[in-house]
């Protein structure tokens, strides 16, 4: 993969474009296209990204991304055969090594791993004990206030129905009669 990442980098050269230039237009971390250039492409994200970035890189210095990509194919049959799993992309690793590497980096031992655990639940704890002091007391009052705006609605509902009660059905007629000219006047302003 070496021989495969000096033929990039001779390209570039040649068409006198820098890594910077490349880096602008396409995007790719300058991290990634250095990697490219001295064949280590297993500190590129993924095979499809490897795939990807050599198409960029192609269009962006001149040269055929299909010629590259079969160069490439090449490179990486070559690189299988002689068991440079180093340098390989990601995906062509032998099978398990990718989650056996990221699991042995991330594992914690038992006693650290409790500990944390134990200490994300405290402070779950902690802050929910925190919020029922804090906002709980508030919460207990407007139920309080809402029960005491709930009696006074029902007292005032009855009281109304009382009243209601208590008066004639026709608010207009208050001694049991109207004259014609009150009538009038109510169905004028009925219209």
């Amino acid at each position: 993969m070496r021989q495969f990442g000096e033929y990039l980098k001779a390209q570039r050269e040649e068409r006198g474009v820098s890594l910077e230039e490349i880096a602008q237009e396409t995007k790719i971390r300058m991290a990634f296209l250095e990697a490219m250039e001295k064949g280590e492409f297993n500190k590129l994200p993924g095979e499809f990204y490897c795939r990807a970035y050599l198409r960029s890189y192609a269009k962006t210095i001149g040269i055929g991304e299909e010629e590259l990509l079969e160069k490439y194919e090449l490179a990486l049959a070559e690189a299988e055969e002689k068991g440079e799993q180093e340098a390989l992309p990601i995906e062509k690793k032998w099978d398990g090594t990718l989650q056996q590497t990221v699991a042995s980096k991330s594992e914690l031992p038992n006693g650290k791993r409790k500990a944390i655990i134990v200490i994300v639940v405290l402070l779950t704890f902690l802050i929910a004990l925190g919020a029922y002091l804090i906002w709980g007391s508030d919460f207990t009052t407007l139920n309080e206030d809402l029960g005491v705006v709930d009696q006074e609605k029902d007292r005032v509902t009855n009281t109304v129905e009382d009243q209601s009660a208590d008066t004639d059905t026709d608010p207009l007629a208050k001694d049991g009669s109207i004259s014609s000219s009150q009538g009038d006047l109510v169905d004028r302003d009925l219209d």
